[in-house]
């Protein structure tokens, strides 16, 4: 896992390694977890370069509707020539093929929630998400992550209600 530095896009701080077995969702859904190889010490070090920690809402928290939720992430660009001198890119490097030279910038959107069903909930934002943040953190206005990003509705989905709206797992699935 590379931790990039917000404030520098395309720098890395760091690269952690992962645990090889993922946990998947026992449903079917299409999200996984995969631990940290070394947990405690590669967090411990995370959070000494300023790595924000998150935490799951409480279980017990009641969802309404109008709730506040931020979602957060990052947007993936192909980098310009310009960024390609900034960030030491050689595309014609013998290798170019192999590496992922895309930058993510960070990217924060905050909406309500509007709509939801047992296992899907939808927030309404300003503007439709961008696409890349599928599987990023939706927080409560606490900042507890009550859900993963699973996707954006069209704006012209059939059901208006929820058109343009992000889709989320709520943490408890």
């Amino acid at each position: 896992m590379d931790v990039l530095d917000n404030d520098n896009p395309g720098q890395s701080l760091g690269t952690f390694a992962l645990n090889p077995y993922p946990i998947h969702h026992p449903e079917g859904r299409d999200v996984a977890l995969i631990h940290l190889n070394k947990e405690e010490e590669s967090l411990r070090i995370m959070k000494d370069l300023g790595v924000e920690v998150l935490y799951l809402r409480d279980l017990d928290a009641i969802y309404e509707k109008g709730d506040e939720v931020t979602f957060d992430g990052y947007v993936v660009a192909e980098p310009n020539t310009a960024d390609r001198e900034k960030f030491g890119d050689d595309s014609n490097s013998k290798d170019a093929d192999d590496d992922d030279h895309r930058i993510f910038f960070p990217y924060r959107q905050t909406g309500s929630l509007a709509f939801h069903t047992r296992d899907r909930f939808f927030a309404t934002t300003p503007e439709p998400l961008p696409e890349g943040l599928c599987g990023g953190p939706a927080l409560d206005k606490d900042g507890a992550v009550c859900g993963i990003v699973e996707g954006i509705v069209p704006k012209n989905h059939a059901n208006k209600e929820i058109a343009g709206s992000a889709a989320f797992m709520p943490n408890y699935i």
